[in-house]
């Protein structure tokens, strides 16, 4: 398949010809070489990557020297390449949903996942509550009323993000 580069919203991504995004590197096998509450670098057969990761996800990480697999989504812009990783899908696919708000970048997506779980977030977003999604910092009213209101039209088609917290 041919690619094509395409800019949306101040973003350069890579495209297949339907216009799909183009994933590159879905998932990282390999030793924790080094972790912090905003980074982590796995050691892949001699390579280090360097992956921006949530509070939640450093919280789950093994030991330094310890093997570890995170799942990753790679955001290419015209002035950077940046890998962020999870340590759950559902992780991964919740960035992918926040990073598709309007004036939602990466950083602000971590942030919000670093200040709720998945199924918090859900719960959050469909009991329409504005004042908790504002605790997060670089969250004000108008971005959280922002966030649940794209968020809701979403989430009431798939309910796969709920877990166990979903409201009925």
């Amino acid at each position: 398949r041919r690619q094509r580069q395409m800019c949306i919203r101040d973003k350069w991504c890579l495209h297949t010809r339907e216009g799909k995004p183009l994933r590159m590197i879905s998932i990282l096998n390999g030793t924790l070489i080094e972790a912090t509450a905003g980074s982590a670098v796995i050691d892949v057969n001699g390579i280090g990557f360097e992956l921006g990761i949530s509070a939640t996800t450093a919280s789950s990480l093994a030991q330094v020297g310890s093997p570890t697999r995170l799942y990753t989504r790679m955001v290419v812009r015209e002035d950077s390449c940046t890998l962020f990783g999870f340590a759950t899908k559902d992780e991964r696919t919740m960035f992918d949903k926040l990073v598709s708000v309007s004036g939602v970048g990466a950083k602000l997506a971590l942030a919000i996942l670093s200040s709720f779980t998945v199924p918090e977030l859900y719960t959050l977003v469909m009991m329409e509550d504005d004042k908790g999604m504002a605790t997060v910092p670089g969250v004000g009213k108008k971005t959280a009323q922002r966030l649940i209101l794209e968020l809701k039209g979403v989430f009431e088609k798939d309910r796969s993000l709920a877990g166990s917290a979903a409201p009925t």
